[in-house]
């Protein structure tokens, strides 16, 4: 399982999401999220990855960060798109 964000834990986020704790704040999120996963399932191989997803539209095509993202995209099985919000 990879993680792939760009923002880092705040003090809002352990009470929304069960990944982080208040000792993670400011600690990127990707990272701590996989390390926690692990500590859940021992077994489990995660990784956290930050990198910026640009909302659609944005030209990306000719950055290193848009080649991570494919390549991370094709070593996957399933994409999922989680956005933190009501909407």
């Amino acid at each position: 399982i990879t993680f792939v964000d760009n923002g880092r834990v705040t003090y809002s986020n352990p009470a929304r999401q069960s990944l982080f704790t208040i000792d993670d704040v400011h600690q990127e999120k990707a990272s701590v999220a996989a390390d926690y996963l692990k500590k859940i399932v021992p077994g489990v191989v995660s990784q956290g990855v930050t990198l910026s997803i640009p909302m659609p539209g944005h030209d990306m095509i000719h950055t290193a960060e848009y080649q991570t993202l494919k390549e991370l995209i094709q070593e996957c099985d399933v994409v999922y798109l989680l956005k933190d919000t009501r909407v």
